[in-house]
């Protein structure tokens, strides 16, 4: 489905460079294709079965280098036009910033009740990243493992050590990426090599 352009285009967005200084030209660049018609559908249903076409033809390579395969830029290149859309709606409904970047009592780590307040603190005296504030005051090692306060606390961060949050950089993810029982752990196969590699 084909989106209206001029609905997405509300009163004042256009106004908004809130991502740097490129970041009204990119809109006016965005809004401008938007309008000849070059942004097609924003979030197609297509885009999970050309991924997934992605993945099949790297795995035939892998597993089979002399087998035919289609070429996967043409494939690439429709998955870069579909996305053309997404990062321009991004752009132009990003959050404003008392949202993304919450003062004093407010939780920015609701699974650790850490409020932003701490995480300010703790970015003046020193603290550079993301992952140091997770050994300073525990954000994002709750049951979300990061997944609710990893922007909020890497802007917070920025913001406080006058850096941009690309710079400061997100959590890093390890495995497991979402919380398991003991029972599940328990129950994974374990080889003779590593049960003997534990016990003493």
């Amino acid at each position: 489905q084909q989106p209206e352009g001029e609905r997405l285009l509300r009163p004042g967005a256009h106004r908004r460079a809130e991502d740097g200084p490129g970041g009204l030209l990119r809109v006016l660049r965005h809004r401008a294709a938007l309008r000849r018609g070059k942004i097609g559908a924003l979030k197609s249903v297509a885009e999970p079965h050309e991924r997934g076409r992605l993945a099949a033809i790297a795995a035939v390579r892998a597993l089979r280098p002399e087998a035919t395969v289609p070429d996967p830029q043409a494939i690439r290149q429709k998955l870069q036009r579909e996305e053309m859309g997404r990062a321009f709606l991004d752009l132009l409904n990003r959050p404003a910033e008392s949202f993304r970047q919450p003062v004093g009592e407010t939780l920015a780590c609701r699974c650790e009740e850490v409020t932003a307040k701490q995480v300010r603190d703790m970015a003046r005296i020193g603290c550079e990243g993301p992952n140091q504030m997770k050994a300073f005051l525990r954000c994002g090692m709750g049951p979300c493992q990061g997944r609710l306060c990893g922007l909020t606390v890497t802007e917070l961060i920025a913001a406080e050590r006058k850096r941009t949050p690309d710079e400061v950089g997100y959590y890093r993810l390890r495995p497991p990426v979402k919380p398991i029982t003991l029972a599940e752990l328990a129950s994974l196969p374990i080889s003779e090599a590593e049960r003997k590699a534990v016990e003493r």
